[in-house]
C-alpha cells in the first residue's frame, strides 16, 4: 500500500523533500514507517527524532495526532514535524496564514498605484501583527514609518509581500531569505508566462531559491492572499468581504478571484482563505491542498485551475482529502484553444480533460464546467445539511419556474417522486382547493399564508424525501419564509431557494443560512451535487 508522507520544518531540511510516497506493506503501523525511513534517510534522521533537547516528534495522520502504532491504511497522509509553542504542528504553509509581520515590497502612498492598494489593503483589513512597507525613496506612509531594505528591520519578518517591477524582484527575494523570512507572496509577473528565454530564467532562479533556502513562495503573477480569520487582505482586491467563512478558494488566475469576492458580497458564501497562486514556481495547487485538507477553519475546498505540474499528484492528494472535506475543482483550459490561452497566461499546460474528468470522478471530486454552478455547490455544501437520499420535493406558489425546476431536476438524474396519497390527503386538507398536491406542491397564492407550515412541514417529513427546492415570485410573506427554516431544523435536510421580488423572505432565508440562488435552474444543479457529495459520503 502507498502512504504520503509530509516532511516539515527541519525534517525537509534533513530529507531534502517536503513530501513522498512511501510502500509499505498492509498492516503497518506510524512505528514501520520510521523504520523505512531511517533506513533510506540514514542516521541525521534517526537523531532528529531523537535528539535530546527536543522533544518528542508529533506524527499526524490524514489531519489527526496518532501514536506510533498506530495502524496505517493505503493512501493515508502522514505529517512529521515537531511541536510548537501551543501544540501548533509546525507547516511553514501556516506563515501566510498566520504571520506575526508582513514586510510589503512596493507600498507607496501615491493612489493611482498598485502598491496603495495593496498596503493598504493590509493596513485596513484588522491585521493585529506589525507591518514594514519597503520602498527605496519614500519616507512614510499612511502613517507608517518607510524601510529602503528589508534588512533595515530591526525584528523578525515571517511574511513579505513583493509587488514590484520584475528586474528587482530576484535582489529582494534574497534579501528576505538573508533576513529570515519564512514566506514570499509575488504578485509581479513576466516571468514565466511570458514567450521570452530571460523570463523564465528568472523564474528558474526563484524555485532554486526556495528550494535551497527552505522559504515558501506563492506566485509569481498572482493577485495576492487573504485569511478571514487571521484578518489579512494581502491582495489587490479592496472592500473585501472579511467575515469569517468556512470555503476555501484556490484560484490560478486573479480575474476569477475577483469574480469569487463579488459573489461572496452577495451570497452566504464566506470565505476562509483565498490563495492567488499564479505560476506556482514553489507552492502548487497539491501542496495548498494539503495544508487545507488539515485545516480546520476550512470545510469545503474550491480550485481554479488552468494546467497542474503533476495531474497523478494531484488526484492521488484529493482523493485523500474528499473523504473528509468536498473538493470542487472548475477547470479551465479544456480545448485545443483553451490550452493556448492557458500557456500564456500562466505558463500553464492543460492537458486532456477527458482523462482529468475520468479521474476527478473516481476520486470523488466535483468537476465544472462553470464558476456559477461551483459557487452556487460551495455555498450550499458549506450552509446545508446533505440529503437523505436522491429524491427531492419541490414547493412554490409559482406555477411556471417549478415545472421547469422538475424537468431538470430528472434530467440531472435526481428523481422527484409523486407524494404518496396519505400526503396528499394531509396536504388537502390545508392547502387551497386549487392547489396542484403531486410533486412539485404549488400552494398557489390562495392558500393561507398561515397554512403554510403544515404544507412544508408534510412534505419535509416524507422519508422518500432528501431535502426540498423552495420557488417563489413576487409573493413576499413571512410565514412562508419561517415554514422552511422550521422544517429545515426539524428534519436536518437541506433547502435551496429561488425567490424574486421577496425582501422579507430573503432576509429570514439569508439570516437562517438558507441560500437563495438566481434560478430555478442553478437550484437544481446545485441540488444535484449536494446528493452526488452525499451519495459519495455513504456509499464511497
Amino acid at each position: 500500500m502507498i502512504v504520503f508522507v509530509r516532511f516539515l520544518g527541519y525534517f525537509s531540511q534533513v530529507t531534502g523533500k517536503r513530501e513522498e510516497r512511501i510502500n509499505l506493506e498492509r498492516g503497518s503501523t506510524v512505528e514501520d514507517l520510521l523504520q523505512v525511513l531511517f533506513s533510506k534517510y540514514g542516521r541525521e534522521f534517526r537523531n532528529a527524532i531523537e535528539r535530546e533537547g527536543y522533544r518528542e516528534a508529533i506524527f499526524v495522520v490524514n489531519g489527526k495526532e496518532v501514536k506510533r502504532d498506530h495502524i496505517l491504511a493505503h493512501g493515508d497522509e502522514v505529517a512529521i514535524s515537531f511541536p510548537m509553542g501551543g501544540g501548533i504542528l509546525e507547516n511553514p504553509l501556516s506563515y501566510f496564514f498566520n504571520p506575526r509581520s508582513i514586510a510589503v515590497f512596493g507600498a507607496t502612498g501615491n493612489k493611482e498605484k498598485l502598491g496603495y492598494v495593496l498596503f493598504k489593503n493590509i493596513i485596513d483589513s484588522g491585521f493585529d501583527g506589525q507591518v514594514y512597507p519597503i520602498h527605496p525613496k519614500e519616507k512614510e506612509i499612511l502613517g507608517y514609518r518607510v524601510y529602503q531594505s528589508i534588512l533595515e528591520i530591526e525584528g523578525e519578518v515571517d511574511l513579505a509581500i513583493i509587488s514590484i517591477p520584475g528586474k528587482y524582484v530576484l535582489p529582494a527575494l534574497n534579501d528576505c531569505v538573508a533576513k529570515g523570512v519564512k514566506a514570499c507572496v509575488i504578485l509581479s509577473a513576466g516571468f514565466g508566462e511570458v514567450e521570452s528565454q530571460e523570463s523564465r530564467a528568472v523564474q528558474e532562479k526563484m524555485y532554486e531559491i526556495a528550494k535551497e533556502s527552505g522559504v515558501r513562495i506563492i506566485g509569481p503573477n498572482c493577485m495576492g492572499i487573504l485569511d478571514t480569520h487571521t484578518k489579512i487582505n494581502a491582495s489587490y482586491f479592496w472592500e473585501v468581504p472579511m467575515d469569517e467563512g468556512n470555503v476555501a478558494f484556490i484560484s490560478q488566475s486573479g480575474a476569477f478571484g475577483g469574480i469569487a469576492l463579488h459573489y461572496v458580497r452577495n451570497s452566504l458564501l464566506k470565505l476562509s482563505r483565498f490563495v492567488s497562486i499564479g505560476n506556482m514556481v514553489d507552492v502548487d495547487f497539491v501542496e495548498m491542498m494539503e495544508f487545507l485538507g488539515s485545516d480546520e477553519k476550512t470545510d469545503v475546498i474550491m480550485l481554479l485551475m488552468e494546467g497542474l505540474k503533476d495531474g497523478r499528484k494531484f488526484i492521488d492528494t484529493a482523493r485523500s482529502i474528499s473523504s473528509r472535506k468536498p473538493v470542487l475543482v472548475y477547470k479551465i483550459g479544456r480545448t485545443g484553444a483553451g490550452t493556448r490561452a492557458a500557456r500564456s497566461h500562466t505558463g500553464s499546460m492543460a492537458g486532456e480533460f477527458r482523462i482529468f474528468e475520468a479521474a476527478c470522478r473516481q476520486s470523488r471530486v466535483l468537476l465544472f464546467k462553470n464558476m456559477d454552478e461551483m459557487l452556487d455547490t460551495a455555498q450550499v455544501l458549506s450552509t446545508q445539511p446533505l440529503p437523505s437520499c436522491d429524491s427531492v420535493g419541490i414547493i412554490t406558489i409559482s406555477g411556471g419556474p417549478s415545472v421547469a425546476v422538475s424537468d431538470l431536476c430528472e434530467e440531472l438524474g435526481l428523481k422527484v417522486p409523486e407524494f404518496d396519497s396519505e400526503a396528499k390527503k394531509q396536504l388537502k386538507e390545508v392547502a387551497s382547493p386549487i392547489a396542484a398536491l403531486s410533486n412539485p406542491l404549488d400552494m398557489t397564492p390562495a392558500t393561507p399564508f398561515s397554512n403554510y407550515s403544515r404544507c412544508v412541514d408534510i412534505v419535509m417529513s416524507l422519508e422518500y424525501i432528501g431535502g426540498v427546492i423552495a420557488i417563489n415570485v413576487g409573493l413576499d410573506s413571512r410565514e412562508f419564509a419561517e415554514a422552511f427554516v422550521n422544517a429545515s431544523r426539524k428534519y436536518g435536510k437541506p433547502v435551496v431557494a429561488y425567490v424574486v421580488d421577496t425582501p422579507v423572505i430573503h432576509k429570514i432565508f439569508r439570516d437562517n443560512k438558507i441560500p437563495v440562488l438566481s434560478s430555478p435552474e442553478r437550484c437544481a444543479y446545485a441540488f444535484k451535487n449536494l446528493v452526488t457529495r452525499a451519495n459519495w459520503m455513504l456509499f464511497g
